[in-house]
């Protein structure tokens, strides 16, 4: 249930100049009562704020806005890093040729690309691209740029990220050629409609890598990962200390104009109820919040509670691989052990909708398939028809399952992310109540890549998919179901056909096409169950009320939040 907010401040020149000319100061603007619609404990409520309407002459340049994250940033290279913390850092110092798509808007809109033109066959793409834009370290960017991170993400000897594959047909890696110092052209195998879609991933300066003689097999490690990067975005990398905080400053020369703020400053608190109280008294101007956290703050003055609708996903990576788990009517039973309603009102208080596709409703090809209702029994008999029979405490035990030997428990890790994360626990009861036995793992996401991207077999059992996101185009699931082969997805899962209508849609003529071929694939999806949606949530953030937004045009498919984040200012 989205916050409708109602705030003022535009600065107008000429009110400016009349209040400086006038000798009687302006009436106070009338205090305002908004609403806001919340959920306190499961049942939405409306409450009532005053809002004090800012001065139309305040200045709102300078000043430092702190944002708490509760987790360690992983990197800063932005063509190996997706993950949720860093990526607040990077969408604020680092841009793609266009937003759209994965971890972007859903509108493709231009940002280093400043306008393209597609060739009649629909293989060629000449760019061209925004002049007179620098890199943080004065250099110019140039179509060497593009060039060099085009090529960069199609190295095989980059380390594994969950991209990369947008930038190949099939095995066949896009070409990328400098026409001129602003001018690229991309050619493709095969005619690639959504290709801007697919590539809009941030650039890198091709210079500091050859200055510095490095390969892509060195960009993990070097300090443009491990310490902060150089972008072109309104802010830049100034200090990283670990375990503390990353801070950006302001970029004055940044191509849209200079930013309000002086100063962002990622503080990292890893406690969330610490986050909540860092809020409170004023230490945190800005923070993503838990359910739980609402009915504390929305009735605090100082206070603003932001809840919003988003194209995430909370649902288990299956790993198809396990011989325990390799049985889709298993996956399916587990789907149907689980009651999904209950796990949204009890894990996030109401703030989600339950899945009824592998796609968000924001993408253009979902559809609402048959729901697997909360339906324990079906689960029973479901796991009795692969093979598993109860043991004498009630865990089932493997009698004929194909590849697991007899009189084998039914004993699983789920993995968690975050330690916060009741969903665990939830899960693990449902699973009992049907006969399965697991235990709960917590592992910083960044570590899971370590151990299982790139990797066949992957080690791990079942892991909680907790604020995954997506754009507007089903491409961009690619990396959960139709990467190529079982190493390159997310959770381990490979089926030839759905790769073939993955493929299909990415070189279909049209959109309307393309959806054609991704709702035949939602279709095997939701009967194969790699991943197991579970819901979609909200996602909520606190801020003091020093925060101004207005200017900054929200857009929740950025994990950054703000389409013009130089737009950000706070009261002094």
């Amino acid at each position: 249930m989205a916050i409708k907010k109602v705030l003022f401040n535009t600065m107008l020149a000429l009110v400016f100049l009349a209040t400086l000319a006038s000798c009687t100061p302006a009436p106070a603007a009338a205090p305002q009562v908004i609403k806001q619609t919340v959920v306190v404990q499961g049942t939405p409520q409306v409450i009532e704020k005053l809002v004090t309407p800012v001065a139309e002459t305040v200045n709102k340049e300078g000043g430092v806005l702190t944002w708490g994250i509760l987790v360690e940033p992983t990197g800063f290279n932005p063509i190996l890093n997706d993950s949720w913390t860093e990526l607040y850092p990077i969408q604020f110092d680092s841009e793609p040729l266009t937003w759209g798509g994965e971890n972007y808007p859903t509108t493709l809109t231009p940002q280093l690309a400043e306008s393209w033109e597609k060739s009649s066959d629909g293989l060629t793409w000449t760019i061209q691209l925004r002049q007179n834009v620098k890199w943080h370290d004065g250099s110019p960017f140039t179509a060497d740029d593009v060039v060099f991170w085009g090529q960069s993400l199609q190295d095989p000897d980059l380390p594994a990220n969950w991209f990369n594959h947008r930038f190949f047909t099939g095995d066949e890696p896009y070409a990328f050629e400098k026409v001129d110092e602003n001018t690229v052209k991309i050619t493709t195998k095969e005619p690639v409609p959504n290709l801007l879609n697919l590539i809009c991933v941030p650039l890198i300066p091709a210079k500091y890598f050859k200055d510095n003689n490095l390969s892509a097999a060195d960009m993990a490690n070097d300090p443009f990962n491990t310490q902060g990067n150089i972008g072109t975005g309104p802010f830049k990398f100034s200090e990283y200390k670990r375990g503390e905080a990353v801070t950006l400053v302001r970029y004055d020369e940044y191509w849209r104009g200079k930013p309000y703020l002086d100063k962002i400053v990622y503080r990292i608190i890893p406690d969330p109820q610490a986050m909540v109280t860092a809020v409170q008294n004023g230490e945190v101007d800005w923070a993503y919040i838990q359910p739980t956290n609402v009915a504390q703050l929305v009735g605090d003055p100082n206070v603003n509670v932001h809840v919003f609708k988003f194209d995430g996903l909370r649902g288990l990576d299956v790993n198809t691989k396990k011989p325990m788990l390799a049985d889709k009517r298993t996956r399916q039973a587990m789907t149907y052990s689980l009651d999904r309603q209950a796990m949204i009102n009890s894990t996030v208080l109401g703030y989600g909708d339950i899945a009824d596709s592998p796609f968000n409703p924001v993408v253009s090809a979902y559809e609402p398939l048959p729901q697997y209702a909360y339906d324990p029994e079906k689960a029973r008999q479901l796991l009795a028809e692969v093979g598993w029979k109860p043991g004498a405490d009630g865990i089932l035990v493997a009698d004929t399952v194909q590849g697991v030997p007899k009189g084998t428990k039914f004993h699983i890790v789920i993995t968690l992310y975050d330690s916060s994360d009741q969903t665990g626990a939830v899960i693990q009861s449902y699973f009992k109540a049907v006969g399965i036995d697991s235990e709960i793992q917590v592992q910083d996401f960044g570590s899971w890549i370590g151990e299982n991207a790139g990797k066949d077999p992957k080690p791990y059992d079942i892991a909680t998919a907790a604020g995954a996101f997506f754009g507007a185009d089903a491409g961009s699931y690619g990396t959960l179901y139709a990467a190529g082969s079982y190493a390159d997805t997310r959770m381990g899962y490979f089926n030839q056909e759905v790769q073939d209508l993955f493929d299909k849609a990415r070189i279909a003529k049209d959109q309307a096409e393309a959806d054609t071929y991704y709702k035949q694939a939602a279709k095997i999806l939701w009967d194969e169950l790699p991943n197991i949606p579970t819901f979609w949530p909200n996602i909520i953030y606190a801020s003091t009320k020093r925060v101004h937004i207005e200017e900054t045009e929200v857009n929740t498919s950025l994990l950054s939040l703000f389409t013009y984040p130089e737009k950000l200012w706070v009261e002094k």
